[in-house]
């Protein structure tokens, strides 16, 4: 029999919702050692009776130098997000991130000279539930070394009137057939792949493209690690939403949505795993794959990351 607690909790359908959705994400200037005054609209008026779970965020520091020496920048970043109308706001979540940045200048190097730390990072919350039609908004700040720091956000949850999560394993009948020996996976198991965008419209989903033919058993799908294409160069507007799904050609089935705001700088960036906050499930036998839209038209590299069901 299985434990009395879920091992992990799962869905099959109710893909994420993402805010802003199809759109750049919100810009943030963050305040230096308090908050500022003011909230920067996420979103108006949340399009469903939200249940947030996760801010995707994206940072950037900088720091200049003209003279030859070793340069350092610890930092530390925070996020609040809040609802209600403005000048009411109410914060009901928040983030935080440390980073530390050192670069050299070199005799000879010039005149001026530059290092850079870039990330886009996941952040789980405690479920917070918002009605539909309210308006949420968030705002930054940043403590320690003097640098140049600029945040991007993306909000991430559920409709609340279609999600259903489940727990797994389902029955005693799973547990029996080996749920102990699962295992993690990543697809493709070497190497990248290429999903592009709509070739001409930004902000428009691109062609599916097939991650595995056919599943060989039951797998938690749980998230993707996504690097630009470096083709481009360093080219900036690389913000991008991608969809993961299920179903033979021309029968596909979105079960779940992941953001990654990148639009802060020409300095190309990479992400750590970003995560739905509860992974879908795929059968064995599926065709599981993936699609792209984005603020530009540049490809985006990325690899899956699955957890195999009943290993034998």
């Amino acid at each position: 029999m299985p434990p009395p607690f879920p091992l992990t909790t799962f869905r099959r359908a109710a893909p994420e919702v993402l805010i802003p959705q199809l759109a750049n994400p919100a810009a943030l200037v963050a305040g230096v050692g308090a908050f500022p005054a003011s909230w920067t609209t996420i979103v108006a008026s949340a399009p469903v009776p939200f249940a947030l779970t996760s801010l995707v965020v994206s940072s950037y520091a900088d720091q200049f130098a003209a003279a030859v020496g070793t340069y350092l920048v610890q930092k530390t970043w925070r996020v609040a997000v809040a609802t209600g109308p403005a000048l009411s706001e109410v914060e009901v979540a928040r983030a935080t991130h440390s980073l530390g940045l050192q670069f050299l200048v070199l005799a000879g190097t010039g005149v001026s000279a530059a290092g850079y730390s870039t990330q886009t990072w996941h952040f789980p919350v405690a479920p917070v539930l918002i009605n539909q039609g309210t308006r949420i908004s968030a705002r930054a700040m940043q403590e320690g070394s003097a640098s140049g720091i600029s945040l991007d956000l993306y909000l991430q949850g559920y409709d609340l009137a279609h999600l259903q999560p489940s727990r797994w394993p389902l029955h005693p009948d799973l547990w029996l057939k080996g749920a102990s020996n699962s295992r993690s996976a990543v697809a493709p198991a070497t190497g990248t792949l290429t999903v592009p965008p709509h070739p001409v419209t930004p902000w428009t989903w691109g062609s599916p493209v097939q991650v595995i033919a056919a599943l060989d058993a039951d797998y938690l799908i749980r998230g993707i690690t996504v690097e630009p294409d470096l083709t481009y160069g360093v080219a900036s507007f690389q913000d991008a939403q991608f969809q993961l799904g299920t179903g033979a050609v021309g029968l596909e089935v979105w079960r779940g949505a992941i953001a990654y705001p990148d639009n802060i700088t020409p300095i190309t960036m990479t992400s750590t795993l970003l995560e739905m906050d509860y992974p879908f499930l795929a059968y064995a036998g599926e065709r599981l794959i993936v699609r792209h839209a984005g603020a530009f038209t540049y490809n985006k590299l990325i690899r899956v990351a699955l957890d195999r069901l009943h290993q034998g």
